[in-house]
């Protein structure tokens, strides 16, 4: 039998308070979204939904020809993709490519920066 130190609590415990018990509540959002559920679809801020809203009446207006959702992209050297929120195909043919943002961090901005490198993308943020 081996005895344990305290070092070895001390250890355990913070490894421990790491991981998150299935029963405990989930973990406030990093920027305060809130995920939502329309018609089946999931968003992950009410920001998103409203923009989706938004370029759907517009689709049907005729102002776009197409509406899709959640395009993933990979970034070039790296395993990480980015995923943009919307791609707008306009009546003529040209592609938009919008992201629904309250708040675009350091991370973001070098995700989008990287895009716009390597396939010459330019991505709006609304």
């Amino acid at each position: 039998m081996t005895r344990w130190t305290v070092e070895d609590l001390k250890r355990i415990t913070k490894v421990n308070q790491q991981i998150r018990h299935p029963l405990d509540p989930p973990k406030p959002p990093k920027f305060g979204n809130e995920k939502t559920t329309w018609q089946g679809m999931k968003f992950d801020s009410l920001r998103e939904l409203e923009k989706f809203k938004q370029f759907e009446l517009e689709r049907i207006a005729g102002v776009h020809r197409a509406v899709i959702r959640q395009v993933s992209m990979p970034l070039t050297g790296h395993k990480r993709r980015i995923r943009i929120d919307f791609l707008l195909v306009e009546p003529d043919g040209r592609i938009r490519w919008v992201d629904a943002k309250g708040h675009a961090d350091e991370k973001w901005l070098l995700k989008r920066d990287l895009i716009h490198q390597n396939f010459g993308i330019m991505i709006e943020t609304v």
